[in-house]
């Protein structure tokens, strides 16, 4: 596993930690390894949430990621 997807899992294991009491998180990305300047999807699945559940706060990941777009959806 590379570093970047390592410190990527980190930052949203913590972001989500309320939302992750009440659900099951999965945080997965779109490649295996990925370089500097490289683009990559990051998948967050929350299964078992309330309706009241919200979009983690993606500050933090600012500070070292271009954030291009997010998305929700519900099954």
């Amino acid at each position: 596993m590379s570093h970047a997807r390592i410190i990527v899992c980190c930052l949203f294991a913590l972001l989500l930690a309320p939302v992750a009491r009440a659900a099951q998180v999965t945080a997965t990305l779109d490649r295996d390894n990925v370089q500097l300047g490289d683009t990559a999807t990051l998948n967050i699945r929350v299964e078992g949430a309330t309706s009241s559940a919200t979009m983690p706060d993606l500050h933090a990941l600012q500070q070292d990621f271009s954030i291009l777009g997010t998305s929700r959806t519900a099954a």
